[in-house]
């Protein structure tokens, strides 16, 4: 971004590649793989499974 100049069309062009890609990638590991294969890898995906193991979901019983 820094080669941008400070052009926010340049800037906002740089998000929407990462965007496009990280979604190409992502569709790509769901087909090839298992359905959330991009979740092992995106740095969300882990932060939740993290979570996950420290306080799994509790059902919803009390209805």
């Amino acid at each position: 971004m820094i080669n941008t100049g400070g052009a926010l069309k340049a800037i906002g062009a740089v998000f929407v590649t990462m965007c496009l890609i990280t979604t190409v990638l992502a569709i790509f590991l769901g087909l090839a793989t298992r359905h959330r294969a991009w979740c092992a890898i995106c740095p969300m995906g882990t932060l939740q499974d993290h979570l996950h193991k420290i306080k799994p979901r509790r059902a919803h019983d009390d209805k």
